[in-house]
């Protein structure tokens, strides 16, 4: 494999360094293992925000990685950048749509873009993209949950009204690296965004934007405009050789990871709970009536999935804890299921139609029985998956308002957005 920024790094582990970051080297603190690679921009080590060396080399095998026939960009600072980045770069063409569930990045975005943006929840795409006069199509695949969006009829959908398409793909970095998994978003789009550290070997932090040569400048002036000036060199080192591995041997070991899972499925078979049917057969989904308690068990014995809401506990199952299922099955066959019932809801679903979105910089605190009428300023909803049931912008009918109450009365999420029993909305 070529890693020539791990290659470089490497090779000036014993530097003395007078520079930033003063940790010169961690050597007495054993929580910085790989401080030795954390440096700064030097005559060796490239510059992220205006790359022609070591990073320029590294973000295009990257490219090449993912089979894509454009300029792959480092992030350190998340997806988030990233989200910003395109959303920053596409707002001054017109019109933005946010189709279906969106990570709360994208609202905040929008807002400081100035964006006009409309959401969409529901069948009619093409209708959607007709009365909102989109110029900019944002869609979100997998989702939290695995599940993915048909992007092939998306993106001819999206070309029939001349609307260019940023996918939001943090969720499917690892979809490029084995034909067991659903197509990578690179496949279709100009412009796709993978959180990198969630589904592969990277350091938390590590993203990728792909972007096609023609949209580049523009997302390059964005990017450089909301990414920090002292990127993490260890996260991108970290990025660099997850793709360069995953491409060797990302084939062999999703189908060891499908083995695991099926070994895991027919474990469970058995027991009073059920595995959901996803695209990403990597995302877990195990539904249960007594999903906090099961993740209470789990946690008592040092096993922690990415989440537990309502019914739900999910694991994100990679090459690298595949085999320790076979732990979470003995948990789950010897959990006491016969004890009391704890029922727990699915969030709410997101009101289907097309809502304007109103963007504004000055917000007050309400009580939820005085919200319906005003304008959301913050959105809400659980975090994690972290994807907005009302979003900023949104304007709050009585109906509406009454899933707030819902959510208000739930004890088993964590929520953001209802602090102190109200909602900030626009003043």
């Amino acid at each position: 494999m070529k890693l020539p920024l791990n290659e470089v790094l490497g090779l000036h582990t014993e530097d003395i360094s007078f520079h930033t970051p003063a940790h010169n080297g961690g050597i007495l603190n054993p929580a910085l293992a790989s401080a030795k690679y954390d440096v700064t921009e030097l005559a060796y080590s490239d510059n992220l925000l205006f790359p022609e060396g070591v990073i320029a080399e590294s973000e295009e095998l990257v490219s090449r990685a993912y089979g894509f026939d454009g300029k792959s960009v480092y992030s350190t600072a998340g997806a988030t950048a990233l989200i910003h980045a395109a959303i920053y770069a596409r707002a001054p063409y017109g019109n933005i749509l946010v189709y279906g569930n969106a990570h709360r990045s994208a609202y905040s975005a929008l807002r400081r873009a100035g964006a006009k943006a409309y959401r969409y929840s529901g069948g009619d795409l093409a209708g959607a993209l007709r009365l909102s006069k989109a110029a900019t199509l944002f869609v979100t695949s997998p989702d939290y949950y695995g599940n993915t969006l048909p992007l092939g009829e998306i993106g001819k959908i999206a070309a029939r009204y001349r609307a260019d398409v940023i996918v939001d793909a943090s969720h499917g970095a690892h979809f490029a690296f084995s034909s067991k998994l659903p197509d990578s978003a690179t496949l279709y789009f100009d412009t796709v965004i993978h959180s990198a550290h969630k589904t592969l070997p990277v350091l938390t932090g590590g993203a990728i934007a792909h972007v096609k040569r023609e949209k580049e400048t523009e997302f390059v002036r964005a990017f450089r405009d909301v990414h920090t000036t002292s990127p993490s060199y260890p996260v991108m080192a970290s990025t660099e050789w997850a793709a360069a591995y995953m491409r060797a041997n990302g084939e062999q070991l999703y189908a060891g990871v499908f083995d695991h899972i099926a070994r895991f499925k027919e474990h469970v078979g058995g027991l009073p709970l059920r595995v959901a049917d996803v695209d990403d057969f990597t995302r877990l989904v195990v539904y249960s009536e007594e999903a906090p308690a099961i993740c209470a068990r789990l946690a008592e014995q040092g096993i922690y999935p990415e989440c537990s809401d309502g019914e739900k506990v999910t694991f994100i199952v990679t090459p690298f804890n595949a085999a320790k299922l076979g732990n979470v099955a003995n948990i789950l066959s010897d959990f006491p299921y016969a004890g009391a019932k704890r029922a727990r809801k699915p969030l709410p679903e997101l009101p289907e139609g097309l809502t304007e979105l109103t963007f504004g910089f000055e917000a007050e605190r309400v009580s939820l029985r005085e919200a319906a009428g005003r304008i959301l300023y913050e959105g809400v909803g659980a975090y994690p998956p972290g994807a907005p049931v009302l979003v900023p912008g949104e304007y709050i009918t009585p109906e509406k308002r009454d899933i707030l109450l819902e959510l208000c009365a739930r004890d088993d999420l964590s929520l953001v957005g209802l602090e102190k029993g109200g909602v900030l909305v626009l003043k």
